[in-house]
């Protein structure tokens, strides 16, 4: 059997994973995201991702009680 091309998906008029951690509900995870380098892969509109996102309270109850807590880590390169 030949393999059958699957047509391209129209083009999202969603909102980027990016633009979504601008809910102030997720700036843990938005400070964690820009901290590794990956906010301009996930703002990128031409790119899909499917994200487990914690909000700010789960950061806080696994132990990480501040955005500063995250900028002092280390950045992986």
């Amino acid at each position: 059997m030949d393999p059958v091309p699957l047509e391209q998906p129209a083009q999202s008029t969603a909102p980027t994973l990016g633009k979504l951690l601008d809910d102030p509900e997720f700036s843990f995870l938005k400070a964690a995201v820009t901290r590794a380098g990956l906010l301009p892969t996930l703002s990128a509109p031409t790119l899909r991702f499917t994200l487990f996102a914690p909000n700010d309270n789960a950061f806080k109850v696994s132990g990480i009680p501040s955005i500063a807590v995250i900028n002092s880590l280390p950045v992986a390169t």
